[in-house]
């Protein structure tokens, strides 16, 4: 086709063999229609597979930010403020005691089951507290993604004392601080919600016999959830 030679026109002279009038086969413009082609379906192909990536991070992203979170957490031991604040700031449907209409120990273990993400807000008194020990087996049973946090205010090698022997193996996840004053926000919520959008790993390790024994007193051996579907 002549505009094929229309660079060797320009400069002054004519092609060999004169002007390419032709479309068949063999043809230097079926050569470059074909090239075109697939060019242009290599080009639908790459914008199509990045729409589907786009709309699976999308998709995720969603998933992400509709989380329900489980603040676990012993009343009255420090870190009332702090949990309010960290309730206040996570996206998604989170369960605060204090903003449930039905606080009976049924509610709670529902709760769990229906997190996504279980964080435990340790404090001095947490592994002394029977309710809290309860939230936290009936999350290991379910395999629940843990979270653990903790007061910016106590130094972590003091935290990592209130942790009992036979719940050591939280110390493998990594604990984060979590405040009560404005500045510290600043300084450690970005990070503390990133991972809280992040944590999506199902937590599995042996249940101790002393909290298996709580959760078989308060919980129904039938109450199960969908223990690790988080994406």
């Amino acid at each position: 086709i002549f505009f094929l030679d229309l660079p060797t026109l320009y400069a002054g002279t004519a092609p060999e063999g004169g002007v390419d009038v032709s479309c068949g086969y063999g043809s230097s413009c079926m050569t470059v229609l074909g090239e075109s082609f697939l060019l242009y379906a290599l080009e639908g192909l790459a914008f199509s597979l990045l729409l589907v990536d786009t709309l699976q991070k999308c998709l995720h992203a969603r998933r992400r930010f509709r989380r329900k979170h489980f603040l676990s957490y012993k009343q009255g031991d420090g870190n009332d403020v702090a949990v309010r604040r960290l309730k206040d700031l996570l996206p998604g449907q989170n369960w605060f005691d204090k903003d449930q209409p039905d606080k009976g120990t049924q509610a709670m273990i529902n709760g769990v089951l229906g997190c996504d993400v279980f964080i435990a807000i340790i404090s001095e008194k947490y592994f002394l507290s029977e309710y809290c020990k309860l939230e936290l087996g009936i999350a290991i049973r379910e395999q629940k993604p843990i979270m653990v946090v903790h007061n910016v205010n106590s130094p972590i090698k003091e935290v990592l004392q209130w942790v009992p022997q036979e719940l050591a193996v939280l110390k493998d996840i990594e604990f984060r601080p979590i405040a009560d004053d404005d500045e510290a926000i600043i300084q450690h919520y970005a990070s503390l919600l990133s991972k809280c959008l992040d944590s999506a790993a199902p937590f599995r390790a042996p249940m101790p016999e002393s909290v298996q024994i709580i959760v078989d007193k308060y919980a129904q051996p039938a109450e199960v959830s969908n223990a690790g579907s988080v994406a």
